[in-house]
């Protein structure tokens, strides 16, 4: 995270003279977590259920039964990379093997939230589009101000406005249209209060605009550094301080849902695809740290980020090893911003410099002929 020292030194000085909350009582927090278990759990059994719909469309059109779930992660401006390697795979010609498929579930994390609905629409040059045109003033710093009022590090009500206009000019149209196919968006934040990830619909939540627009700000509201939100009563912020990946669907479930089909169906049994676009590196590169506080700080923080994309790719591959192990057809591949490729952090969040060289390598690397990983990251070599 950039200017990860500032946040800290902002912090220590605090002096916290912002309005608080109630407190909600202990009894009242325990039936709100309950429920929002509830919700996550029925989100994913409808995603699911919505699947087989899928797979007999497949079987319908004579084309293999497939379930392609698109994972997109957290970045911040960094999902210019993203955007880009998006635009260049959706030009392959449909004949190619890894061709971009139709989609039956996207989910995104922060920056991922924002780029999956336009995805899941084929606004592929839309999104890339709003990454190009980005502009610093989308998240104005106020340091000084938030010593003494408790609010947060910077001011993104421009890249809110920006945000807003998108989704009503793009996204919305072509999703509430009438005819149009139901499409499986889950983005994710992190309720603060309950200590737990909240999964949303974002179709669901489409029909309530207001609603939509708090949890898509919640899912990009970075600690500190951006202002949370409350929604249903319970403070929301970004789900990248649990996991930078969606990695929350429970094996076992995956399994007994394939063994139906392939049970249903011996002739056309199912594959399950995962596609990981990582807005991240899975690894720092190498640099010589200072012995100092700030300086230590600042090198395993984003280290620690680091791992919040390695762990939940990992637990991901892990679910492919267990569920091909049941003799289940299931495929695992990633992408990543190279570790290797120089990013200046001093340059401002959302600076052009930034997205149109990250947004230049996603295409580069979308355009290779097999563009993904297929091995988890590991902490002990270079990726």
């Amino acid at each position: 995270m950039r200017h990860i020292t500032v946040f800290l030194s902002a912090t220590l000085l605090l002096a916290g003279c912002a309005s608080e909350r109630a407190e909600i009582p202990p009894a009242e927090l325990q039936v709100r977590t309950s429920r929002a278990v509830a919700a996550n759990d029925a989100l994913i059994e409808r995603m699911l259920a919505t699947s087989e719909a899928s797979l007999e469309a497949d079987v319908a059109a004579g084309r293999r039964p497939s379930i392609d779930v698109l994972t997109l992660s957290g970045g911040a401006d960094w999902g210019a990379f993203g955007a880009g390697f998006l635009h260049a795979w959706a030009q392959r010609p449909a004949a190619d093997p890894l061709a971009m498929p139709e989609f039956d579930l996207i989910t995104g994390i922060s920056t991922g939230s924002l780029i999956a609905p336009y995805t899941a629409m084929g606004k592929h040059a839309e999104v890339l589009a709003l990454f190009r045109n980005s502009d610093p003033e989308w998240s104005e710093a106020r340091v000084f101000s938030s010593l003494f009022s408790g609010q947060s590090l910077y001011d993104i009500s421009k890249l809110e406005q920006a945000i807003d206009a998108n989704t009503d000019k793009t996204v919305l149209p072509a999703l509430l249209a009438p005819g149009a196919p139901r499409r499986n968006i889950l983005i994710a934040t992190t309720d603060v209060d309950l200590g737990i990830l909240r999964a949303w619909d974002f179709t669901e939540l489409a029909a309530d605009r207001e609603r939509l627009r708090g949890v898509q700000r919640a899912a990009i509201a970075i600690p500190a550094a951006f202002e949370p939100v409350l929604v249903d009563g319970t403070l929301q912020c970004d789900a990248g301080i649990l996991m930078q990946l969606v990695a929350v669907a429970q094996p076992e479930r995956l399994a007994a849902f394939m063994k139906r089909w392939n049970a249903a169906h011996p002739q056309q049994p199912m594959r399950l695809r995962y596609w990981i676009v990582a807005n991240n590196r899975v690894a720092e590169p190498p640099t010589t740290v200072q012995p100092t506080w700030h300086g230590m700080f600042g090198r395993s923080m984003a280290m620690m980020l680091k791992a919040g994309v390695t762990a939940p790719l990992t637990l991901l591959w892990l679910q492919t090893e267990v569920l091909k192990g049941d003799g289940l057809d299931v495929e695992f591949r990633w992408t990543a911003i190279p570790a290797d490729f120089p990013i200046d952090l001093s340059i401002p969040p959302f600076d052009q410099r930034i997205t149109h060289a990250l947004s230049d390598l996603g295409r580069e690397i979308g355009n290779r002929p097999d563009p993904w990983n297929r091995q988890p990251p590991s902490p002990i070599r270079r990726p």
